[in-house]
């Protein structure tokens, strides 16, 4: 769930919100980011597949890659990039043309 749409297939809700392709059928999508908090509302970012939680922010402009993840209430915004097994996370601001890579948490 974002205040903005993350890409093209991103649907209005009633309640205001956008929401992720894989929730419109009503599916709830999870992963488990392994930092004790278990299985959460997640989908994947439209621009380089990594796992993104509903409660974080990602511009569709930023990258996250395959292997790469953001939770919490992170944000990636701008041409910002992770990488890698990189994890943003907490309430992390990643922005500009930054670039987060390698096993950095």
């Amino acid at each position: 769930m974002s205040e903005t749409s993350q890409g093209p297939a991103w649907w209005l809700a009633s309640n205001g919100k956008w929401y992720p392709p894989t929730s419109r059928s009503g599916e709830v999508v999870t992963h488990d980011f392994n930092d004790d908090n278990g299985p959460v509302q997640a989908h994947k970012h439209l621009n380089g597949g990594g796992w993104v939680a509903d409660t974080a922010h990602v511009a569709e402009t930023a990258l996250v890659g395959t292997d790469a993840s953001v939770f919490g209430t992170a944000s990636v915004l701008g041409n910002a990039s992770v990488t890698d097994t990189a994890w943003v996370r907490g309430n992390a601001h990643v922005s500009g043309s930054a670039r987060i890579s390698g096993d950095a948490v």
